[in-house]
C-alpha cells in the first residue's frame, strides 16, 4: 500500500477468508455449546432453587459461547459493510445471520427464565457478593420483564425478523449503496457525491449536486417510502405485543435514559436554535448570499481551504490525542499499526463511518470513507474516539463491555474536541481560521440541532403510522420540512428538493430514535470538555476511569463523578455554551 493512500481492513485476526475452515469448527463449537448449555440450565434459571454459584456459572458459560458467535458474525459484517455488492459475500453474510439467528434463538429462554423468576428471590440473589460483577447486566436485563412474551412467541418473533424487519433492512442497504448519481460525466456512489455536496468549492456544482441527488431518491421514493413504512409497521406491530406504551419505550429502556431527560434536552435545544439562525445570518452576511441546502456545509474561502494525505491526518490525531494523555495516543496507535482501520473508498462499500466494538478477546475496527476533508479528519477522530472507549472497556466481560447507547458518544465526540483545539490554535491565517471555525460551528449543529430534528421527525413519523395508517411520500416529506426548517429560522432555506432527503438516513431504517443520542452525546461532552478546560489534571484521570467502565455501570452512575444533572434544564443549556462561544468568535472575527 502506497504511504499515502488510505489503508483497507486486516480481517486475518478474524478469520484468513470465508473459506477458513476455523469457521465450520467455530459454528460447530456454537452448536455443542448451545446443546450442552441447554441441558444444563434450562428449567434452573426460574426456579426457586437457583443459586449464586449456578447462576454465576451460565453466565460465564453464555458468554464463552456469544462471544465465539459474536466474531463469526462481526466478520460476515465487515466483508458485506467492504462490499454489499459481491454476491458470494452477501451469501456468506446471509448464512451467518441465519446461524446466528437460528443460536440465538435456541437460546431466549435463558434471560426470559431469570426474567420471569421471582422478584423477591432475584433481588436476593443481586445483593451478594459473587454477582457483583454482573450486577448491571442481570439488573437492566429484569427491565424489561413486563414486555416479555412465551418463550415460543420469542422464537417466533426472532425467526420472523430474518423475512421481516432484517430482510427490509438488508434490501435498502444494498440498494443504496448501488445507487449512482450522475454528475456531469461521473456516476458517484453516494460516499462519493457527499462531500462534493457538501463543501465542493462551486456554489453551482453543490447546486447540481443536490439536484441531482433529489432526481435519484425522487426516483425511487416508492421504494423507500414502501421499505420504511413496513418497518414503522413492524415496530407498531412487535411493540403491540410487547404492551409497550409509546413508540420510543423500548428504546429508553434498552439505553437506560428516563424520558424526562430526553424530553427536557429536546425542549431546550428547539429553544435554542436561535445560535443556528445567528450563525447561518452570519454566513450569508460574510458571503453576501441567500442560502440554501445545498449551502450549510459549504466552505467559506475555497481557496484556502486545506486538504490532507492520509499521512498527515494521522500525524494531526496522533499528536493532540498525545497532548491530552498517553493513553490516547498509544491506544490510537494501534489502530493505525494493525489494519484495524478501513478508509479507503471503494465501490459498494458502505458510505459514512462507523466502529464496531468487536469483543473483549479480540479488538475494535473502525471503517471511514477518506477523501482527504477536514470533515474526513475529523470523522476519523471520532471513530478514534469510539475505538479508544471501546479498548479502554476490554477488561470488562461481554455482558458488562458494550455501553449504553446514552454515554457511547462521550469519547468520540471529545476527540473531535482535542483535535480541532490543537489545530485550531496554530493558525493564524484569517481565512483558514473562519475556515476551521465555521466547519466546526457547522458540525455541530448538524449534531446537536439537526439530530434533535432528525428525533421530532421520527417520533412524527411513527405516531402517523400508528394513529392514521401508512403514509404517503409526501406525508414523509412535510413532517421532513416541518422539523428541519426552524432549526434555521429565516437565514437559512430548505427548497422543495429537500423534501426528499430522508431517503438517505440510514438510522431511520436501522435503527428506531437512535439519533437523539448523538445531540445527548455531543451536548453532554461539550460539558464535559469544558470541566476538562477548566481543570485538566483533575479531570484526565476521572474521564480514562468512566471510559474503562464499559457497559458495568448505568449512565447516572457513570458519569456521577462529573457532578451532572440530566434532568436540569439548566445543564443542558449550559451545555450549548460551547458552541454558543464558537458562533460568538465566529461574529467577532467576520
Amino acid at each position: 500500500m502506497a504511504k499515502n493512500q488510505p489503508p483497507k481492513w486486516d480481517l486475518r485476526d478474524f478469520y484468513k477468508n470465508t473459506n477458513d475452515s476455523q469457521i465450520q469448527k467455530d459454528q460447530k463449537l456454537i452448536k455443542k455449546l448451545a446443546s450442552d448449555f441447554i441441558k444444563k440450565y434450562k428449567g434452573k434459571i426460574n426456579s426457586p432453587k437457583l443459586t449464586p454459584d449456578l447462576l454465576l456459572s451460565s453466565l460465564k458459560d453464555i458468554e464463552r459461547l456469544d462471544e465465539t458467535l459474536y466474531i463469526l458474525q462481526n466478520y460476515a459484517y465487515y466483508l458485506h459493510a467492504q462490499d454489499s455488492k459481491d454476491s458470494k459475500i452477501g451469501q456468506f453474510y446471509q448464512q451467518i445471520e441465519e446461524f446466528g439467528n437460528k443460536s440465538t434463538s435456541e437460546l431466549l429462554w435463558f434471560l426470559l427464565e431469570w426474567q420471569k423468576l421471582d422478584n423477591k428471590h432475584a433481588q436476593k440473589l443481586l445483593k451478594g457478593p459473587l454477582l457483583s460483577t454482573y450486577k448491571h447486566f442481570l439488573s437492566h436485563a429484569r427491565a424489561f420483564t413486563p414486555f416479555r412474551v412465551s418463550e415460543a412467541e420469542e422464537i417466533i418473533l426472532t425467526k420472523k425478523s430474518m423475512a421481516g424487519s432484517q430482510a427490509f433492512i438488508r434490501l435498502y442497504d444494498e440498494t443504496s449503496s448501488q445507487e449512482r448519481f450522475a454528475l456531469g460525466k461521473q456516476r458517484l456512489t453516494m460516499s462519493q457525491l457527499s462531500p462534493i455536496l457538501k463543501s465542493h468549492p462551486s456554489r453551482s456544482t453543490r447546486k447540481q449536486a443536490s439536484e441531482v441527488l433529489t432526481q435519484v431518491l425522487k426516483k425511487h421514493s416508492h421504494f423507500y417510502t414502501f421499505t420504511l413504512n413496513n418497518l414503522l409497521l413492524d415496530k407498531k406491530i412487535n411493540d403491540e405485543i410487547r404492551g409497550y406504551d409509546y413508540p420510543q419505550q423500548a428504546t429508553f429502556l434498552s439505553y437506560e435514559m428516563e424520558p424526562k431527560v430526553v424530553e427536557t434536552m429536546t425542549k431546550v435545544i428547539e429553544q435554542r436554535y436561535d445560535i443556528s439562525e445567528r450563525f447561518y445570518k452570519t454566513k450569508a452576511k460574510l458571503l453576501k448570499q441567500k442560502l440554501f441546502e445545498w449551502d450549510r456545509y459549504s466552505v467559506l474561502y475555497p481557496n484556502d481551504k486545506i486538504e490532507y494525505s492520509w499521512e498527515e491526518a494521522k500525524e494531526m490525531i496522533l499528536k493532540s490525542f498525545k497532548q491530552f494523555s498517553p493513553v490516547f495516543y498509544e491506544t490510537a496507535l494501534k489502530f493505525f499499526d494493525n489494519g484495524w482501520i478501513d478508509a479507503l473508498i471503494t465501490p459498494n462499500k458502505r458510505g459514512g463511518g462507523f466502529c464496531s466494538y468487536s469483543v473483549p478477546a479480540k479488538h475494535p475496527m473502525i471503517l471511514v470513507n477518506f477523501a482527504g476533508t477536514h470533515d474526513d479528519v475529523s470523522t476519523l477522530a471520532h471513530e478514534l474516539g469510539h475505538g479508544i472507549h471501546a479498548y479502554l472497556s476490554r477488561g470488562n466481560t461481554l455482558n458488562n463491555y458494550y455501553p449504553s447507547t446514552a454515554t457511547a458518544e462521550i469519547a468520540s465526540i471529545f476527540c473531535e474536541n482535542i483535535l480541532f483545539d490543537q489545530v485550531y490554535s496554530q493558525i493564524t491565517d484569517k481565512k483558514v481560521k473562519l475556515n476551521m471555525l465555521a466547519n466546526k460551528i457547522q458540525g455541530g449543529l448538524a449534531t446537536i440541532f439537526r439530530q434533535n430534528a432528525f428525533y421530532l421527525f421520527e417520533n412524527d413519523i411513527h405516531n402517523h403510522r400508528r394513529q392514521k395508517g401508512e403514509l404517503a411520500t409526501s406525508d414523509i416529506n412535510n413532517y421532513w420540512q416541518h422539523r428541519l426548517q426552524p432549526m434555521f429560522g429565516k437565514s437559512l432555506t430548505l427548497t422543495q428538493n429537500h423534501e426528499y432527503w430522508w431517503m438517505y438516513v440510514l438510522h431511520f431504517y436501522h435503527y428506531n430514535f437512535y439519533v437523539f443520542t448523538y445531540a445527548f452525546g455531543e451536548a453532554l461532552t461539550n460539558s464535559l470538555y469544558e470541566m476538562y478546560r477548566e481543570n485538566p489534571k483533575t479531570f484526565v484521570p476521572k474521564y480514562l476511569d468512566a471510559l474503562t467502565k464499559g457497559g458495568s455501570q448505568n449512565p447516572k452512575e457513570i458519569l456521577s463523578s462529573f457532578d451532572v444533572d440530566l434532568n436540569s434544564s439548566d445543564f443542558w443549556n449550559k451545555s450549548l455554551n460551547l458552541l454558543e462561544e464558537y458562533v460568538e468568535d465566529f461574529e467577532k472575527l467576520v
